[in-house]
């Protein structure tokens, strides 16, 4: 099974990310827990905490995916003008992903 990229535009240009199974194995391996991936949706009276932590999880899911370029973590999130954009690119790299 061949990943598929995605093209992911930034505030500072645009990168590729891998997209797909492997990419849940990547993000694993860079520290990630999947567990943090849960429950997108930041409506729910959440705390602060828990909501940067959710930031965090969805930009190191960028990160350790992204084919050519090394963003930080900071880059990654100062990349993105609002946190829907973050949360769709995060939804795309699991539309690659059979459950």
């Amino acid at each position: 099974m061949d990943e598929h990229r995605i093209t992911v535009e930034f505030n500072f240009g645009s990168a590729e990310i891998f997209a797909s199974n492997a990419a849940l194995r990547r993000y694993r391996k860079a520290g990630g827990s999947l567990n943090a991936l849960q429950d997108i949706d930041t409506d729910g009276g959440n705390e602060l905490d828990q909501v940067l932590d959710k930031i965090d999880s969805f930009a190191l899911l960028i990160q350790s995916n992204l084919c050519e370029k090394n963003y930080t973590i900071e880059e990654i999130i100062n990349g993105f003008d609002d946190l829907e954009n973050i949360v769709k690119v995060v939804e795309q790299i699991f539309a690659g992903v059979p459950w």
